[in-house]
């Protein structure tokens, strides 16, 4: 009776599985047609633009943790009363369209950070962090409160990180690329 309860849990899993391919394979089909049929160029590797299928950009939030990690010339900045602020030119890597920039701070909010890609059309144009500061406020219910650290997902077009040390900060602040 054990058996066939196993088998029956497995079938039950199988049916789910296919139907849920099934519903996606479905779905990227319905979005190429609606796309073919407004009468533009037919779409290959070469002249595929992500910001055409904005069903798509759905999937950045869940395939961004597992993207290549951010690498710039220098990881580390200071942020001190005399010099307050830094900005970070991301160069531009048509080789990965999402990579991973986690920065680490020295003491707790002590600096806000900021993102801003160069032509991204979705929710990763502007970004902000440490996540939960008066000037960050996320619209990311899951996102957990850290004052230490602050997360980017970094387009393949590059952008512009801003580091601000905040006005309550005693001393300097410490910004770290994290690898």
């Amino acid at each position: 009776m054990r058996e066939r309860g196993k088998r029956m849990n497995s079938k039950v899993f199988i049916v789910l599985l296919v139907l849920v391919v099934l519903a996606f394979v479905g779905f990227e089909l319905m979005g190429i047609y609606n796309h073919s049929s407004s009468g533009g160029e037919p779409v290959n590797a070469k002249t595929f633009d992500p910001s055409q299928y904005p069903e798509m950009s759905s999937m950045n939030d869940v395939l961004a943790p597992f993207s290549p990690k951010l690498k710039l010339p220098k990881t580390q900045y200071i942020l001190t009363v005399q010099k307050p602020a830094a900005s970070i030119e991301v160069p531009a890597d048509s080789s990965n369209s999402l990579r991973q920039a986690k920065f680490a701070l020295s003491s707790s909010d002590c600096a806000d950070l900021e993102y801003s890609a160069i032509g991204a059309t979705d929710e990763l144009n502007s970004q902000c962090g440490p996540q939960g500061t008066a000037t960050c406020h996320s619209s990311n219910s899951h996102a957990a409160l850290d004052l230490l650290s602050a997360s980017f997902v970094v387009t393949k077009g590059g952008g512009t990180i801003t580091l601000e040390r905040t006005i309550h900060t005693a001393g300097s602040c410490k910004v770290t690329l994290k690898n």
